[in-house]
């Protein structure tokens, strides 16, 4: 009750790889007895061969307390089980994650070493880290699930550079232990945008992190207190990085400041995106079409139901009086995964006005809650065409498929009616996520008047022109272990040109100078020294254990640090482990 368990993950003898991650952090008294409590969030990837033969999910929850119900108990809450399929449809970016530090309640939620900050001008975010917090045990870290069927991972965040920072200052990103540089930061000067590739060798083969820093504020002198300087930064992680057991990917924020201690840094909005190879661009790439038709037509839907009529085929309905509610809580409602990075989504579906509607009935459709008002309509006229844009710049029209004539129901004139809305990029490239919501004002029950909607297509446009940052060929921009402060030439098109030479930065993931050759290189080089006192998970025999405990008994180094795959450990204890670099005169 008096220990904060932080974060921890393992993988089971049938690879069910699970994570907890701990909220409220640290333990506080939430009810019942006088004693502190914790809520923890349990998430876990059971692979298909543990149910697939029988279809079933047999879930067991056993709790092994030490004492009465009146001093010790546990419980359960907000269960969620997910199906995820392997699907023909390649979905090009898939919104993996997003941390903007907003709610104080969930922000530090998975972070080892986290801490908020607030700052005039900005909004709550991570930090701010100083002198004095340059140390492995200070770092903010946290561990993301990625798919391991994923070509890239995109690494995305903003740096705030706050205070007097100086040419000794820098920052550096730490990616499942390879190290990227960003360079020195100096408050007097502008860090307009900087590039270069992270280059690293993993069970001899060598490979490479792209990244970019483009800064917000760029006039010099913004390094203030009362105005830091922002950039943002962009990593590419290739699949060749390798992952720990179950697909968790390890970001570390390093801070090496030197500067007085109003010197900080911060870091907000990290956003962590899968990236899948689905051959060349295509301008227009379809994510969903429903035409609820199937054994399962509602799939997915909040207040789905489904009616059938010979002239409509089964659609999405019907809706009536019964279904309006200004509240929404009868509203059918879905969320899609759509690509982040798409220019713009194109919406369409065919919306039904069934029967009697009295000019006084609506319908509208909501996009992550921007309305789109395609407001009254009325049995008794043809409402041929509508179109208007929403406030933050959806574009939408509305055709009528043909005049109003009896096809279903009640013996009164219906139409059809084919929507198209195009949702730009400001929408969704947040989440990743598109929420379509119907809403149906109707004052009628449906033996006078109801609605429905059928073929929803989804669809996201793309600007093929657009160049991506990571190269076909990466090792055409490393020449002699730097890599290159330029434009940002990196594009499909030309992987060999040759970059303006500006000021070189070392690719600082190689062995420093003086460096034996027998340095281990399966996880880079990697920030000397144990976080001693932070438990690790092994495995069910040896369960949590520390640093302390691995010099204590170094026996267990082949198991606690084994060569053949990724561990904890080399996070953790990198030095206990044999995963540091270091110079030929230190060691002993």
């Amino acid at each position: 009750a008096t220990v904060d368990e932080g974060s921890r993950f393992n993988t089971s003898s049938l690879f069910t790889t699970w994570v907890t991650d701990s909220k409220p952090n640290p333990p506080a008294d939430l009810g019942f007895d006088s004693t502190l409590d914790q809520i923890h969030h349990v998430t876990m990837r059971v692979p298909h061969w543990v149910y697939d033969t029988s279809g079933l999910l047999d879930l067991r929850f056993a709790f092994r307390v030490s004492d009465e119900v009146s001093k010790a108990s546990a419980g359960l809450d907000n269960l969620k089980i997910i199906a995820h399929y392997t699907c023909n449809l390649c979905m090009p970016e898939e919104l993996i994650a997003v941390d903007n530090f907003q709610d104080s309640s969930t922000a530090l939620d998975g972070w080892v070493n986290g801490r908020l900050s607030t700052t005039s001008g900005l909004t709550q975010y991570l930090g701010g880290y100083s002198k004095g917090d340059d140390a492995l045990k200070k770092d903010p870290v946290k561990f993301y699930f990625v798919p391991l069927e994923a070509d890239t991972i995109r690494v995305e965040f903003d740096l705030y550079e706050q205070g007097t920072w100086k040419g000794q200052d820098s920052v550096y990103v730490y990616i499942n232990g390879i190290r990227i540089d960003l360079g020195v930061f100096s408050a007097t000067e502008a860090d307009d945008s900087k590039q270069g590739i992270a280059t690293a060798t993993i069970q001899d083969m060598t490979t490479y992190i792209p990244w970019r820093s483009d800064s917000v504020t760029l006039e010099a002198g913004k390094g203030s207190n009362q105005d830091p300087e922002e950039h943002r930064v962009v990593l590419e992680v290739p699949y060749d990085v390798p992952l720990y057991d179950g697909g968790l990917l390890d970001l570390h924020f390093a801070t090496r400041i030197d500067s007085d201690v109003g010197t900080k840094a911060g870091f907000d909005n990290v956003r962590i995106t899968a990236i899948y190879d689905c051959g060349p661009c295509v301008p227009d790439f379809l994510i969903a079409r429903e035409d609820f038709e199937g054994l399962t037509p509602t799939l997915g839907w909040k207040n789905g139901k489904t009616s059938t009529s010979p002239p409509l085929t089964t659609f999405l309905g019907r809706y009536d009086y019964d279904s309006n509610s200004k509240t929404g809580m009868y509203d059918p409602v879905k969320t899609f995964k759509v690509p982040p990075t798409a220019n713009s989504i194109t919406l369409e579906f065919d919306f039904y006005e069934i029967d009697k509607w009295q000019g006084e009935d609506c319908f509208y459709a909501y996009v992550n809650n921007e309305t789109i008002e395609l407001n009254y309509f009325a049995f008794d006229k043809d409402e041929i065409s509508k179109g208007n844009t929403t406030k933050n710049g959806i574009v939408w029209s509305s055709s009528s498929l043909g005049p109003p004539k009896d096809v279903a129901y009640e013996p009164t004139v219906d139409q059809k009616h084919h929507v198209t809305a195009t949702v730009p990029s400001s929408i969704f490239q947040d989440t990743g996520e598109l929420t379509l919501q119907f809403y149906f004002a109707i004052f009628q029950y449906k033996n006078v008047t109801s609605g429905g909607v059928d073929n929803i297509q989804i669809t996201a446009n793309f600007d093929c022109l657009f160049p991506s940052m990571v190269p076909s060929e990466a090792p055409s921009r490393v020449v002699d272990g730097t890599a290159f402060l330029s434009p940002p030439v990196l594009t499909p098109n030309s992987p060999t040109s040759t970059p303006s030479p500006t000021t070189p930065i070392e690719v600082r993931n190689a062995p420093p100078a003086g460096s034996t050759e027998e340095c281990p290189t399966y996880m880079a080089e990697v920030t000397c020294g144990d976080m001693d006192g932070v438990p690790f998970y092994v495995n069910a025999t040896i369960g949590w254990q520390t640093c302390e405990w691995l010099r204590n008994n170094l026996e267990s180094k082949t198991t606690v640090c084994p060569p053949e795959k990724c561990s904890p450990a080399y996070f953790f204890c990198p030095e206990t482990c044999g995963r540091c670099c270091m110079p030929q005169e230190e060691k002993s």
